[in-house]
């Protein structure tokens, strides 16, 4: 009788055991099939550049933290900014699955993404790459739908118009002292236009249009009739695309032996990364002077 006990406790134990580990496969293939449905579902939905279809993957208290921007919260400021987004680009992204945790009715998935968007204006592409966070919650119809996204991009900061407006004319005088008028000319527009300041004797081609006007037309003029020649920049001023910079310039009249150690204001205009336009203005009185004498 008692050994009848021991083999029946034994094999209720054994039981149990397998039960044990048949939960435990059961649960690990079903986060499995998870991951490997979850997020290529989320990633068609969104491929497909439709709205309705986009939406249709969301529960009503979804939250996306997208970055350089604030968070958008609730399905109708999503469908908004969604909207807003669809209507701008055509919209291509590839999300690959780091990992899937899943407890109960949540899962929580970690991916790497590569996005490619294409304005619908003029064609311009946009491409990022990053990672981010899902949360998905199964709902009371069965489905599992996204409650959260946040991503962040691995691309730098995008600098600021002003930075990039104040970087732009610091290259132009780092070239100009170094000689580099090859770099100090790719930094111009194509139709960039140059005014010298009124009665500067160089002024008499004003408006120089064009890198070719300003490098041949006034560029080449200063360096056959002027010696160490410099223009030293002191001071920025910058508002958005606007760049005012406040400098000295020295030179050396050749024909008169003449030098000048006079003040400058240059205007400079920036658009997408070239010198549009350029303002002198200096003591002209002192510059007509030195090379009459």
């Amino acid at each position: 009788m008692k050994r009848t006990i021991l083999c029946a406790a034994a094999l209720a134990l054994a039981a149990c055991s397998n039960a044990d580990d048949t939960g435990a496969a059961g649960a690990a293939q079903h986060d499995a099939n998870l991951q490997e449905t979850l997020l290529p579902d989320y990633l068609e939905r969104i491929n497909s550049n439709d709205l309705d279809t986009v939406m249709a993957g969301f529960t009503d208290d979804v939250v996306f933290q997208a970055p350089h921007g604030p968070e958008v919260i609730g399905k109708s400021a999503l469908r908004d900014w969604i909207g807003g987004y669809l209507a701008a680009f055509e919209t291509q992204w590839v999300k690959t699955s780091q990992d899937l945790i899943v407890s109960g009715d949540y899962a929580i998935e970690r991916y790497a993404y590569q996005s490619t968007d294409t304005a619908k204006a003029d064609g311009a592409v946009h491409t990022d790459a990053g990672k981010g966070l899902i949360v998905y919650h199964k709902e009371s119809d069965g489905v599992w739908r996204v409650a959260r996204d946040a991503w962040s991009t691995d691309l730098p900061m995008p600098a600021a118009p002003d930075e990039e407006a104040k970087e732009l004319a610091e290259a132009v005088y780092a070239a100009v002292a170094a000689g580099d008028m090859e770099t100090f000319a790719g930094l111009m527009a194509a139709d960039i236009v140059w005014n010298e300041a009124e009665s500067n004797p160089y002024a008499d081609k004003n408006p120089y249009i064009g890198p070719e006007a300003v490098m041949t037309g006034l560029f080449s003029r200063l360096g056959e009739e002027w010696d160490d020649f410099s223009a030293t920049p002191q001071e920025y001023v910058v508002d958005g695309d606007r760049v005012v910079v406040f400098g000295r310039y020295k030179e050396t009249y050749k024909a008169t032996g003449v030098s000048l150690d006079i003040p400058f204001v240059h205007s400079w205009t920036v658009k997408d990364g070239k010198l549009i336009a350029f303002q002198q203005y200096t003591d002209t009185a002192a510059l007509v002077a030195a090379m009459a004498e």
